[in-house]
């Protein structure tokens, strides 16, 4: 989302300064959240994990204190101090996870002792996690980004006659 365009923020030559959401939190003591939903499809069962990554910029000069959650869960407590951008990645187990709609909670609180206000920008969220190979009306395209031999197990196709297509160099 481009919403906001705080032109000082941060004060690097060259960055974009394009912004989406903005959460104020107002009092001592206070704390106040934003959620994004992201529809997912056909994640993995087991024990893998995913990755959530983000970036947000603190708005005002001060202790900025951030907890995240998907579906409920907390997978980190973290803070940063300025009129900074901030980048994250934290691993957590897929399990909290499932197929539709999911909730990432990025909750700030404002607890500094003598702080009034915080204010922050959401940059960019990513999510990163590993899916079962499900065609959907017959197609399904996936792949690898490391080199090498791969044994892949699909589903979901209504015919066992099928073509495969290595588009590595599209050319």
């Amino acid at each position: 989302e481009n919403r906001f365009y705080p032109p000082g923020l941060p004060m690097e030559k060259g960055y974009d300064h394009w912004y989406g959401r903005r959460l104020d939190v107002y009092g001592q003591g206070a704390a106040r959240h934003l959620d994004y939903t992201l529809r997912i499809s056909d994640p993995a069962g087991g024990s893998y994990q995913s990755e959530l990554e983000l970036a947000l910029a603190g708005n005002v000069n001060v202790r900025h204190h951030l907890r995240l959650y998907v579906n409920g869960q907390q997978i980190k407590d973290d803070a940063w101090q300025g009129r900074t951008v901030y980048e994250t990645s934290v691993a957590f187990p897929q399990s909290y996870l499932h197929s539709g709609n999911n909730t990432i909670r990025i909750e700030m609180l404002n607890d500094t002792p003598g702080q009034t206000i915080d204010q922050i920008y959401v940059d960019w969220i990513r999510l990163s996690f590993h899916r079962i190979l499900q065609a959907q009306d017959n197609i399904l395209e996936f792949g690898s980004e490391q080199a090498g031999a791969w044994r892949y197990q699909i589903e979901g196709f209504t015919s066992p006659h099928l073509e495969l297509y290595d588009i590595t160099d599209p050319l």
